[in-house]
């Protein structure tokens, strides 16, 4: 005989394992999938391809490390800005920026919505104990980011799509990263983690 408490139990745990009720404290709602690693709303957390987002495991979850190459561009001023960050357990922590002088379209991106040569300006150095290696190093050089046509994922009401690089302008490879344009236009944000 079951007791009310028994089917208590069960229907919570069926609500729950269906996604109907969070369980207490996993409010999600801030936080962004690209820098928690978790799978985005809407996704299984299992990968169909290199590109989605994973389920992390218990260590990974519980990590303060963080390794991230981001970029926020003007699309009407083709300027901007780059940022890495890396936070280490081990200290070899880094924090930077460039400014993206200016940039040029290319069209040579068959997976891409648009494609820019983004020449970077000096480097603003926030901290290095050891771990900004080449990142501290890129002032004044060209680097070419494109806008993939293959939607991600979407995730608070954001189309994230693939990201291409290419280090001649010729050549596209599918990075791994996330690309997203503001609902006007004008903001284009993207990144590696």
């Amino acid at each position: 005989m079951i007791t009310l408490r028994t089917l208590s139990a069960l229907l919570l745990t069926t609500c729950i394992a269906c996604g109907d009720v969070e369980p207490e404290g996993s409010d999600n709602s801030n936080e962004n999938w690209w820098e928690t690693g978790a799978a985005a709303a809407g996704t299984s957390g299992e990968s169909t391809s290199d590109n989605t987002p994973k389920e992390t495991d218990d260590k990974e979850a519980t990590t303060t490390e963080k390794n991230s190459w981001t970029a926020q561009i003007d699309t009407n001023a083709g300027t901007g800005t780059f940022t890495y960050i890396r936070i280490q357990e081990s200290g070899d922590n880094c924090s930077l920026s460039y400014p993206v002088a200016n940039a040029t379209a290319l069209t040579t991106c068959d997976a891409c919505t648009f494609a820019w040569d983004l020449k970077l300006g000096d480097v603003t150095i926030i901290e290095d104990a050891g771990g900004c290696g080449d990142y501290g190093t890129m002032s004044n050089s060209h680097l070419h980011y494109g806008h993939g046509a293959t939607p991600l994922t979407e995730y608070a009401g954001v189309t994230y799509y693939e990201l291409y690089e290419s280090t001649d302008g010729m050549v596209w490879t599918n990075t791994g990263g996330y690309s997203s344009l503001s609902s006007d236009g004008d903001q284009w944000n993207f990144g590696l983690k």
